[in-house]
């Protein structure tokens, strides 16, 4: 009897001995798995901080170059606009050597002998080139903008852009007023021009590039 007790002492005790030792081991095993948490808890929670800090620094960024391109487009324009404002003056210049009766007396030949010296008025391949090195290309995207428009709308464009008056067309261009107005007519009509803008103030608008480069002098 005595030894069958004993027997059932020694099962019960290896039994809880078993059930300790699983115990211990389940234990174990959940510190471990809440460690392991813990450590890609910490490890999301950093790659969110450089997420956010990468994303603070990219929109640094974004507005740095957002103000180099500001910068640049005004640099454009100030380049572009001191350029206009220096043929102008030319033009007008050389228009004002002579009185009014003289150009009328000559037909305007020796206004445009001058300007000739300035502007290759005489080719349009040299005319076109020098006004595209000079004006950004005004005369490419005029006429890729507005691809019905002849030569010589493009001619009056670029001679209007420049400050000139219908009668300073005529004698440069060698032809009648009539002809001009026709002209500054298909311009209007073909850029869709309310009336009460000056044609040389949208060429001026159309000048303006906001993304082309332009090396300054």
């Amino acid at each position: 009897m005595s030894q069958a007790i004993g027997r059932h002492k020694k099962k019960t005790l290896a039994l809880y001995g078993s059930l300790f030792m699983l115990s211990a081991t389940f234990f174990i095993y959940v510190r471990y798995r809440e460690r392991k948490y813990r450590q890609l808890m910490e490890r999301l929670q950093s790659q969110e901080q450089t997420s956010a800090s990468a994303e603070t620094e990219c929109r640094r960024l974004s507005q740095e170059l957002e103000q180099v391109r500001t910068d640049h487009q005004e640099l454009n324009r100030s380049v572009l606009e001191k350029r206009l404002a220096e043929m102008t003056a030319k033009l007008k210049e050389i228009y004002s050597k002579q009185s009014e009766a003289a150009h009328i007396a000559d037909d305007g030949r020796l206004f445009a002998l001058q300007v000739g010296e300035l502007l290759p008025l005489d080719s349009w391949e040299d005319f076109s080139s020098f006004i595209n090195d000079n004006f950004a290309s005004f005369v490419d995207r005029l006429s890729a903008s507005y691809p019905n428009l002849k030569r010589q709308e493009l001619i009056c464009a670029v001679l209007n852009l420049l400050g000139c008056s219908v009668t300073q067309i005529c004698y440069l261009m060698k032809i009648k007023k009539n002809t001009v107005y026709d002209y500054q007519k298909n311009l209007r009509g073909a850029l869709a021009l309310p009336q009460n803008l000056r044609l040389q103030a949208a060429m001026k608008d159309f000048l303006f590039p906001s993304t082309l480069k332009i090396d300054a002098e």
